[in-house]
């Protein structure tokens, strides 16, 4: 009996997370508790969607702040990083999913549920005006 060589292919490499600035370029209502908001900035253009259901960090600012703040570093231990703000400090962190990506200019638009002012991202959303700023993780 021979048995055959297995090979086993090489995971593909990890690509680092990394913050992204951003600011709300526009917001469009898609119904009564729906909102589109488009986030734009240069450094977008290096933001990658893997396609469908691909969800990322998004940071928002406590009321009062004009951005929100994360930690400097956005490699293996930012979560720990940011576990360890002070969490009237630290930004608001929720998970959203894109659903549109365009490039020149570099945009992202993501669907909001604007939950009757019910927690921290549907009060923000509905408020939201462009030039706010936010950041991203992806």
């Amino acid at each position: 009996m021979t048995t055959a060589a297995t090979t086993t292919a090489p995971a593909p490499a990890a690509v680092p997370f990394r913050f992204f600035d951003a600011r709300v370029v526009r917001t469009r209502p898609l119904g009564p508790s729906m909102a589109r908001i488009t986030f734009g900035g240069a450094c977008l253009k290096d933001f990658t969607s893997g396609g469908r259901d691909q969800r990322f960090k998004l940071f928002l600012p406590h009321p009062g702040q004009s951005a929100p703040v994360v930690p400097v570093e956005a490699g293996e231990g930012w979560f720990a990083t940011w576990r360890a703000m002070d969490p009237a400090e630290r930004g608001i962190m929720r998970s959203y999913t894109v659903r549109r990506q365009r490039h020149d200019p570099d945009e992202i638009d993501v669907d909001f549920a604007l939950h009757d002012d019910s927690g921290p991202a549907a009060r923000w959303a509905a408020r939201a005006e462009a030039g706010d700023r936010v950041t991203l993780l992806g």
